[in-house]
């Protein structure tokens, strides 16, 4: 397992930069379109920013 930390802002743009910009491109009116997708996450209230998962260990035996 492998624990990465990073601004959750350039997490974001890396994840979905590419999509927002495809999305953005096809959008006719500009009211439909995303500027910064963490902060439409951020305001949605259907979606969560974050979520943190915790993985319980098991030792062997």
């Amino acid at each position: 397992m492998t624990f990465v930390q990073e601004d959750i802002h350039t997490a974001y743009q890396d994840l979905f930069g590419a999509a927002v910009e495809k999305y953005n491109a096809k959008q006719q009116r500009s009211d439909r379109r995303i500027g910064d997708y963490y902060t439409k996450v951020l305001h949605d209230k259907t979606l969560e920013p974050q979520r943190e998962f915790l993985a319980p260990g098991r030792q062997r035996q």
